[in-house]
């Protein structure tokens, strides 16, 4: 019975398809099952030539996502289809949701819209496993941690061992706030274990890098002593020329100065003066009275060439005073007495042998011995004199019997 017409169906079997059911095309309703589905896909059989045709009904299928309804149960792409995905419940629709709030769908529904779950926050949109960590005391990339190493905003920290506000540069760590040791904003401590060596800190003479430039003992550092430059090597250098050393250099060695000659080793304060025309000994005298190789010059000061004897300078050159090698002179006032001069009658003992008028000086006349005191003297017996004396004291000779 349909559609108020009377329709005869058959107790058991199926109905005959008459040549009116075939012109008119008449069918039958049938369903398609699958073995474990609960659904059937119904479908309809045709009479044709040769009786009802097939059922053409598809068979039933697991669900799919694919637009369809697959099982036949009157809905498409429902939930838990083959190939749905995992949408998790995303209140603050940052993208991720919550990990017990889940649905596996074909296509978004509703709030469960997220593709990740493990949001530790679901209403901050700014909290999620895809935000970023940064510096703001949470867990914004839901990891279980907060302010974590790397996190935006984070600075360099580096360990800082020895309390000295520097740290070495291998090993920082970009943290959001100091921990354990990483307290340092600053590295390049070239020593983390000493709290003296550190960029900046005071160079000092210890055989140590204080302040981390890559240099020991440098010029200047604390406790340094002044060495001058002394290119000769004779341990006096030029006061002009000096550098404040932890150690003696190469040329920057001596510690004393003075030296008016860096070119000759031979030539410094304490130096023994030598006559060489030179400032030996940089008193700013060169070949001074008593230098090594120096002459002996008497004072002749009548510069006759006979000095006095005992008033003597040891000179390297003959001075205007001070020139004569020969002594023996009587009156250095008289340019023509002294020993080499001819002794000559004039009251005066001209050549210094401590005898004055002697026989035989120039301007001299004969005397004669006269002993036997009668005027006239024995020939042979002269003598010529600046005058008589008691034995010679006749100009007359001749006597043949001076007795």
């Amino acid at each position: 019975i349909g559609g108020g017409r009377l329709v005869c169906m058959p107790t058991e079997g199926t109905c005959d398809c008459t040549p009116f059911a075939v012109e008119s095309g008449a069918s039958t309703p049938c369903s398609a099952v699958t073995v474990g589905l609960p659904w059937a896909c119904g479908g309809r059989r045709v009479c044709g030539p040769q009786g009802l045709g097939d059922c053409d009904a598809r068979m039933p299928a697991i669900e799919s996502c694919n637009g369809m309804d697959d099982d036949c149960n009157g809905l498409t792409d429902e939930e838990n289809a083959v190939g749905c995905t995992v949408y998790y419940l995303d209140m603050d629709q940052d993208g991720a949701g919550l990990d017990g709030q889940s649905r596996c769908l074909c296509a978004p529904i509703g709030r469960f819209t997220a593709t990740v779950g493990g949001d530790c926050d679901d209403r901050n949109p700014l909290v999620s496993p895809k935000a970023a960590e940064s510096c703001n005391m949470q867990d914004d990339n839901c990891d279980g941690r907060t302010d974590e190493e790397g996190a935006v905003g984070c600075q360099m920290y580096y360990r800082n061992a020895d309390g000295d506000g520097f740290g070495a540069d291998a090993g920082a760590r970009c943290l959001c706030r100091p921990t354990g040791e990483f307290t340092a904003t600053k590295g390049g401590d070239c020593d983390d274990g000493d709290p003296f060596a550190f960029p900046g800190a005071l160079e000092r003479c210890n055989g140590k890098d204080d302040n981390c430039d890559g240099r020991t003992d440098e010029d200047g550092a604390v406790a340094c002593q002044t060495y001058y430059l002394d290119t000769d090597g004779d341990g006096y250098g030029m006061a002009n020329a000096f550098q404040c050393k932890c150690a003696p250099g190469a040329t920057y060695r001596a510690t004393k100065v003075g030296d008016c000659n860096d070119g000759d080793p031979d030539v410094h304060p304490g130096a023994v003066e030598v006559c060489n025309g030179k400032d030996d000994d940089c008193d700013g005298v060169a070949d001074p009275m008593g230098a090594l190789g120096c002459t002996q010059y008497l004072r002749d000061a009548d510069g006759d060439g006979f000095g006095v004897t005992g008033d003597a300078q040891c000179l390297c050159l003959p001075g205007p005073l001070y020139r004569a090698t020969a002594g023996g002179d009587c009156n250095d006032a008289d340019g023509g007495i002294h020993p080499a001069a001819l002794e000559a009658c004039n009251g005066i003992d001209d050549n210094c042998n401590g005898l004055t008028d002697e026989a035989g000086a120039l301007g001299c006349t004969w005397w004669f011995v006269d002993a036997d005191g009668d005027g006239y003297g024995a020939d042979g017996s002269g003598a010529c004199q600046c005058g008589p004396s008691s034995t010679h004291r006749v100009q007359t000779a001749g006597d043949c019997d001076d007795t």
